[in-house]
Formats: structure tokens, C-alpha cells, sequence
């Protein structure tokens, strides 16, 4: 139970730190070639302690603690007097086959999605990102 709690502490830790790659308007390859966003973390030393103190933490842990399962399952196994791995590669195998069809649709869905950047919706993101309009205008 507390080996539970602990894997989704680090799956939601590894989510909050890195979901502010995904807010960027130029996505990922924005985030890296933006080079004003990251120096403006000098300017916020809260944003930066927290990176600091966050960023690849949550997922050591979550490695750790897929070890450790593993030795849970292995220490059972022995208790059993079963073979080890035994039933560990069917579940690898599904576990294999399920990131290969997750792997497939985030790739089939992002080349989607980059169809449309450099059509009519980036000129309209462009345009709203770069024209700031007062009340006036709007109104």
C-alpha cells in the first residue's frame, strides 16, 4: 500500500515538474530555444528553488521504487518456491506492448497535430501572441 502511494507521488511529482514544457506556445522546441524564458528564472528565486529542488527527483524515485517492486516480486517468488521471473515476463511482455501502443499514438498524434502549425491556426496564434490589443480595440 505505502509502495503505491509512494509510485503516485512520484508520478504526479514528475508531472508537476515537467508540465510547464508543454504550456510554452512554441512547445517543447520552444522551451529550448527560448533563451529569455530561462533567464527570466533568475528574476523568481521561488520558480528556481523549486526546480532545483524538484526537478529529476520524482523520477529517481519512481526508478527506485520500480526496483524495489521487483525485489518484492522476487522475494515472493522464492517464498513460493517458484522459478523467478515466471509469471514477471508475461506481465513485461503486456507492459511492453501497452508503451509501444502508447509510444504510437503521442507520435501519431503529435505528427497530427504539427500538420496544422504551419498552416492558418500558427499565422492566427502568431498574430494574437504578437499584437496585444487594449479594451478599446475589443470593444
Amino acid at each position: 500500500m505505502l509502495l503505491d502511494v509512494l509510485r503516485g507521488v512520484a508520478i504526479l511529482g514528475t508531472l508537476a515538474t515537467n508540465v510547464w514544457i508543454f504550456t510554452h506556445p512554441g512547445g517543447e522546441y520552444g522551451v529550448l530555444s527560448d533563451t529569455t524564458a530561462i533567464a527570466t528564472l533568475s528574476g523568481n528565486p521561488v520558480e528556481t528553488a523549486f526546480r532545483f529542488l524538484a526537478n529529476g527527483k520524482f523520477l529517481a524515485l519512481l526508478t527506485i521504487l520500480f526496483g524495489v517492486g521487483l525485489a518484492i516480486q522476487y522475494h515472493s517468488a522464492q517464498r513460493r518456491g517458484e522459478r523467478w521471473p515466471g509469471r514477471y515476463r508475461w506481465r513485461a511482455g503486456l507492459l511492453r506492448l501497452w508503451a509501444a501502443v502508447c509510444t504510437g499514438l503521442t507520435v501519431g498524434a503529435s505528427l497530427w497535430l504539427r500538420r496544422f502549425q504551419h498552416g492558418p491556426l500558427e499565422a492566427l496564434q502568431r498574430s494574437l501572441l504578437t499584437r496585444r490589443r487594449t479594451v478599446a480595440e475589443l470593444g
